[in-house]
């Protein structure tokens, strides 16, 4: 009788970064479902242990690696035998399957977001030269420039702005009070990630300016260690990591059984996390400001205007003339933005298939939903999953 083995997956990334460990977490995720075994190996070696090397991999079933840890372990052109998969960054080989995410796509959810809060005066800050940097800023530029507006983009050294979380990383940094305390007010600012984000918060309120109100920000990356350093305010896009663990750990199953997956998977962003440093509607008008705030809680749902007009103490004629009048766009209509923009959240996690959000989102009819979702995002819901 043969003795049952189980495949070993082992993935190596630096774990002490935030996106490698959700990345983790979804690959174990998908081999507890599947029974097989894994191993995370982590980059940076305790004293008086070695790194993986590659005779370490000899056993190994399959492999998901970052492309930093392709060039450490097994040099700048890694010629790798056994089935592996890149994540979050591109192929280091024609022949090898990567996971990445569209960084363009979380540039433009972030000035969407802004926009939607109100700010006019928009403002992208990052450091690093790094592909991952300059797509998500052009993504940024560009869903500012339909909205008419023209963003600044102050690329700074990472002396001024670190991507990373270091020692006395809190300390006062001139040439970041200069830069920050310039911005024209009220802005809002795109920062590359939510550590660079809890930088720009931290000199803000050095230099006394007011979060939200005078400048909004928001980073990237959903990361609880910054976010706590900042005072657990920052506003972040949820990037789809634990998805790309999974994606990758699956495509290894298709490799192992000599099917073509697709050589890039390119995943979006799942969604905006609002917290304190965006908390806020800056239309000038009041009345709109009121009934934005309450269409934003009661989003998850059938939502009617004479509903919005009651709260917020007026007509729905004279709610209709402001919200034409500030953001040119009827009542209901916002109101049907914003239930797209939280089913599209919905099927980004994929918890849910689209007969389910249809009906958690209230829509009456699963057809009706496909109807309206793809008048407004010109796709269809499942393209979405």
């Amino acid at each position: 009788m043969k003795k049952f083995k189980r495949a070993r997956i082992v993935l190596v990334a630096d774990l002490e970064e935030h996106s490698a460990r959700e990345a983790c977490l979804g690959a174990a995720q998908y081999a507890a479902k599947t029974n097989k075994g894994f191993e995370p190996w982590s980059l940076r070696s305790l004293p008086g242990h070695a790194l993986p090397a590659p005779a370490d991999f000899r056993k190994v079933n399959g492999l998901i690696l970052t492309p930093g840890a392709a060039r450490l372990i097994f040099g700048p052109k890694p010629h790798i035998e056994i089935p592996h998969v890149y994540i979050l960054g591109k192929s280091l080989s024609p022949k090898a399957p990567a996971v990445e995410l569209d960084e363009a796509a979380i540039g433009r959810m972030a000035a969407e977001h802004l926009v939607h809060r109100g700010y006019r005066n928009l403002v992208m800050v990052s450091s690093s030269m790094m592909e991952w940097t300059l797509l998500r800023a052009q993504g940024f530029k560009d869903e500012c420039q339909k909205n008419n507006i023209e963003p600044l983009h102050y690329q700074l050294s990472d002396a001024v702005l670190s991507p990373v979380w270091q020692p006395n990383c809190l300390g006062h940094n001139q040439a970041l009070h200069r830069v920050i305390s310039r911005l024209p007010r009220p802005c809002g600012v795109f920062a590359m990630n939510d550590v660079a984000a809890c930088f720009v918060i931290e000199t803000a309120r050095f230099c006394k300016i007011q979060i939200p109100s005078q400048m909004g920000v928001i980073g990237v990356d959903n990361d609880m260690i910054p976010n706590a350093a900042a005072g657990l305010s920052i506003s972040s896009v949820e990037p789809p990591f634990r998805s790309v663990g999974w994606n990758a750990t699956e495509i290894l199953d298709e490799l192992r059984t000599d099917k073509k997956p697709p050589l890039r998977t390119i995943l979006a962003p799942v969604r905006i996390v609002v917290r304190a440093s965006t908390d806020v509607f800056m239309v000038d008008n009041p009345l709109v400001r009121r009934a934005q705030a309450f269409i934003e809680e009661r989003r998850a749902g059938p939502l009617l205007v004479a509903e919005v007009a009651k709260m917020t103490g007026t007509t729905s004629v004279t709610l209709g003339k402001r919200f034409r009048e500030h953001l040119n766009i009827t009542t209901s209509e916002y109101i049907l933005r914003r239930r797209i923009e939280y089913a599209k959240e919905l099927l980004r996690k994929g918890d849910l298939n689209v007969e389910e959000v249809s009906s958690v989102c209230g829509f009456h009819s699963c057809s009706y939903f496909c109807h309206v979702f793809k008048r407004m995002t010109l796709a269809t819901p499942g393209s979405f999953c």
